[in-house]
């Protein structure tokens, strides 16, 4: 299923939420159906660009990122988690479900979530695919990200060791280690 018709089934169990895509609208503008099609979802469009200016945390973890030669995802993987929580901070939100683009949402969020009070919702420790975040949590997975890369070669593997997780480094594997850290 591409992404457009996920976030067309996404919209239609969640009508009234408050939606936001971001991305390029450098992209979004090149593509007109695509552009038609996003303003038909009623999506608050924002411009990831503008999340990554020189000085963000997007944009140091990308240096930082780029400082580690042995890295095989591209930098975006983990840096769009510092866009979100800018964002979030930007739009005065308490809570943020952020979902991958592969991802479609087949029940109301509100209904489904209206339980959990919780900092971080997931359905597993590695689930990064979609979480629901309070602000302060994922302002504190951006940083962590970083305070991750800033750490020598030894002492990130001791982290891998001490949370029992894969020794690669992905949003799902660091979202493993962020999650028993703050439960241990």
């Amino acid at each position: 299923m591409h992404a457009l018709d996920l976030l067309r089934v996404s919209r239609l169990f969640n009508p009234t939420t408050r939606f936001y895509l971001l991305a390029d609208l450098g992209v979004v503008e090149k593509n007109a159906y695509h552009q038609g099609q996003l303003a038909k979802l009623n999506l608050q469009i924002r411009n990831s660009t503008g999340l990554r200016g020189p000085g963000s945390r997007a944009a140091q973890y990308d240096a930082l990122h780029y400082q580690n030669a042995n890295e095989l995802h591209p930098p975006e993987m983990l840096s769009r988690f510092c866009e979100m929580a800018d964002l979030a901070k930007a739009e005065g939100l308490e809570r943020i479900l952020t979902v991958d683009a592969d991802q479609g949402l087949f029940t109301d969020v509100y209904k489904a979530f209206q339980l959990y009070q919780e900092d971080i919702v997931t359905p597993c420790y590695q689930c990064s695919q979609i979480v629901l975040w309070s602000t302060k949590a994922l302002d504190a997975y951006c940083d962590g990200l970083l305070t991750f890369w800033r750490l020598n070669e030894t002492d990130r593997q001791e982290l891998f060791t001490k949370y029992r997780t894969e020794r690669d480094f992905n949003d799902m594997h660091f979202l493993d280690i962020f999650i028993k850290g703050k439960t241990r």
